[in-house]
């Protein structure tokens, strides 16, 4: 009977859960603007770097960089419109995932490796990752929501890299065209500066704008970033707020290499700048965050279960990476196949509680391993204040 009752309080409110998103959701959107109402379509901003001229090698998978304007964009639907199929929305062209023609014979690159039903093996991971001057790629996707520090937080990955020659970044540009300024647009124009790092680095770098207004949350926006990956050895995604420390790209890949582990993920919450880095980019503090607390927040209906940070302190291990139970959107560092094995959801409109839970628990069945970082490698930006 106490059973019954409570199957049926469960039923109850997730019901109402439904009910309140569908309306929240139709409310939301049905006065958004049709795509007639642009003078241009209003993903169409994007931003084409390409150097290779046509040089292209003929194994794809050992190139570096891969722009995502060399192949062809596919066509999507608008997420909301599956959840609201009477809004008049414009479909999304967007970059193709990656999947290299070498995989063709196995039925892509996700098929080649197991796609879920078998586990990957080590020989099939070494196949995942480019090199430029026999050092390991790094690519990295950025999810910016009209944040001013977005160019800022570019900037500070190439200049404070020790190889910045290796690394590609991808950003998510999500901006109202009539008040922001673009992540991409750098502070002089190039004829005048082309040192600037959106100038010299511009091959390393590919932009994909939207109007900020077709936004549908993180988890939807780190998915268009899972498209911008091309084939780097290591995958990292970061936050659009992030400052990082001298020699971070060294540092985080011998970090990671001290774990001994292929399906490693480096990942944190990360902590405020105020007072952990010099001028120079030094850091100076020898802490360490970790993600060991997670509790219920609200009540009722509205309950939902957040991921915490335990108050940073010194390393109660040395020389290695610290196991954790769970992974932070905002800074996670892995090999290349994290992001092939493990994409964003494409059809999780407005999601932001649950992005971490879900991506966490696929990678944990997938075999992949969370740690925190023995440095405190990026820091954050005071978030609450700028977002």
């Amino acid at each position: 009977m106490v059973k019954n009752r409570l199957d049926s309080i469960l039923l109850s409110s997730v019901a109402f859960l439904i009910f309140i998103y569908v309306t929240v959701t139709f409310i939301s959107l049905k006065n958004l603007p049709s795509i007639n109402e642009f003078d241009t379509p209003p993903f169409s901003n994007h931003h084409h770097f390409n150097n290779n001229e046509g040089n292209q090698p003929s194994d794809p998978s050992n190139r570096f960089p891969i722009s995502i304007y060399e192949d062809p964009f596919e066509s999507i639907v608008h997420p909301a419109t599956e959840i609201v199929p009477s809004l008049s929305l414009p479909n999304l062209m967007v970059p193709a995932f990656y999947d290299p023609p070498q995989f063709e014979k196995y039925g892509g690159i996700r098929s080649f490796l197991g796609y879920g039903d078998t586990l990957m093996t080590p020989e099939q991971a070494q196949m995942i990752g480019s090199k430029v001057n026999g050092k390991e790629t790094i690519f990295i996707s950025i999810a910016s929501y009209r944040d001013y520090q977005c160019r800022q937080t570019v900037e500070s990955i190439f200049l404070h890299a020790t190889h910045p020659e290796r690394i590609r970044v991808a950003v998510v540009d999500q901006i109202d065209k009539s008040e922001d300024r673009p992540c991409s647009e750098p502070q002089e124009p190039c004829s005048k500066d082309p040192t600037q790092v959106l100038c010299k680095y511009k091959n390393q770098l590919d932009f994909y704008t939207m109007e900020a207004k077709y936004a549908m949350g993180p988890v939807f926006a780190r998915h268009l970033g899972n498209r911008l990956y091309r084939g780097e050895y290591f995958a990292a995604q970061s936050d659009a707020h992030v400052d990082f420390i001298l020699d971070w790209d060294t540092k985080i890949i011998s970090d990671w290499n001290h774990a001994k582990n292929e399906m490693a993920v480096l990942t944190t919450y990360l902590s405020d700048v105020t007072g952990r880095m010099d001028s120079e980019g030094h850091s100076l503090v020898d802490t360490r965050p970790i993600m060991c607390r997670s509790d219920f927040e609200d009540s009722g209906p509205y309950s939902h279960l957040r991921h915490g940070q335990q108050p940073e302190g010194p390393a109660g291990i040395k020389g290695e990476p610290t196991l954790e139970p769970f992974w932070a959107a905002g800074f996670s560092f892995a090999r290349g196949h994290f992001v092939i094995n493990i994409p964003y959801d494409q059809h999780l409109p407005w999601i932001f509680q649950g992005e971490e839970i879900s991506i966490g628990l696929r990678g944990f069945t997938y075999g992949y391993d969370y740690y925190t970082v023995r440095f405190d490698d990026p820091c954050h930006y005071e978030f609450w204040s700028l977002v």
